[in-house]
């Protein structure tokens, strides 16, 4: 990550993964209970992550998937629409298809952790800080970056 590296002067071992994500509304036979996240593992498919949730009134999709040159969208999306079936979720159509391209960093080794770590402590700049990437859970992370925010009276 040129950031650390420029702080630190540190490279890292951690891997970077081209992920494409794709957003959709959805309409279900059956309205949605419980936001729900499934975690995807095939050899055949590039989908890795499902989340399906409800956000003003309407039900939405985000898959995260491995981002390829010619990839076949439409097999990824009906791999996630067979596997919601599965947990009894019926996709009857779905609206217009958003996606962004996000470069993600993967932390590789305890050497990576560690240098994250202390890049969160250092004074590199006050408006530049962690965002809690070790914590598990959304709202941890958002809980922790308000925190900082208000700490720091970043605005």
């Amino acid at each position: 990550m040129p950031l650390i590296k420029a702080s630190n002067n540190i490279l890292l071992d951690n891997p970077v993964v081209d992920v494409n994500i794709v957003t959709t509304n959805i309409k279900l036979r059956k309205p949605l209970k419980n936001n729900l996240y499934i975690q995807t593992f095939c050899l055949k498919n590039n989908l890795f992550r499902i989340f399906i949730y409800k956000i003003n009134k309407k039900t939405k999709l985000c898959l995260e998937i491995i981002f390829e040159k010619n990839q076949k969208l439409n097999n990824e999306i009906n791999l996630a629409i067979n596997v919601l079936k599965k947990f009894k979720i019926y996709v009857e159509k779905y609206s217009k298809l958003h996606q962004i391209r996000q470069i993600r960093h993967l932390v590789y080794s305890v050497k990576d952790f560690n240098q994250m770590k202390k890049f969160e402590k250092t004074k590199f700049s006050k408006k530049i800080f962690g965002g809690g990437w070790y914590l598990a859970g959304v709202e941890k992370k958002i809980d922790y970056i308000k925190n900082l925010v208000d700490k720091n009276a970043i605005k």
